[in-house]
């Protein structure tokens, strides 16, 4: 993941970050009622229900430039 946040503006850096969690968490699976409370809580910090809104306007925002695009795409490839 560092790769892919290297060189990218703060706000890309977050998404970027907030797609490999949201992935990452929203792949888990448990019965155990405390690790379903854990994967429920990072769902809830990154902000998972907002991601791919949140995701368009950062691609509307750099809507020229190919590499924020390509770096968003690798980083929902990630998980």
């Amino acid at each position: 993941m560092k790769a892919l946040k290297k060189g990218m503006p703060q706000d890309v850096v977050v998404i970027i970050e907030r797609i490999v969690g949201c992935n990452q968490w929203g792949g888990e699976e448990s019965t155990n009622k405390a690790r379903i409370e854990e994967i429920n809580k990072a769902l809830t910090r990154l902000q998972c229900n907002t991601i791919e809104q949140d995701q368009a306007k950062i691609i509307k925002t750099y809507q020229n430039n190919y590499e924020v695009k390509q770096r968003i795409q690798k980083a929902k490839e990630v998980f």
